[in-house]
């Protein structure tokens, strides 16, 4: 099977992903590997008590969490490139 990276022709300019958290913290690996230095990113369906892990996985991925968003126990990460 063909990773992500392999099945684009280019990089990508944007990431939308709402899903849990625990896919969210598995994909960022492609995500990186499929983005511009300069990707955008909104990344939601994910539990605030959850963000922590999601936020340490992007950073240590070359990810900055650029704006949180909440919405009583679910919140959205506004992500960005480094």
């Amino acid at each position: 099977m063909q990773t992500l990276s392999e099945q684009l022709s280019e990089p990508v300019d944007g990431i939308l992903c709402n899903i849990l958290a625990e896919v969210i913290v598995d994909l960022i690996p492609d995500m990186t590997a499929i983005a511009k230095p300069t990707t955008w990113g909104v990344l939601s369906g994910i539990l605030l008590d959850q963000a922590k892990i999601v936020a340490d996985t992007l950073e240590d991925n070359g990810w900055v969490v650029a704006t949180l968003w909440r919405r009583q126990e679910w919140c959205c990460l506004n992500i960005r490139r480094t």
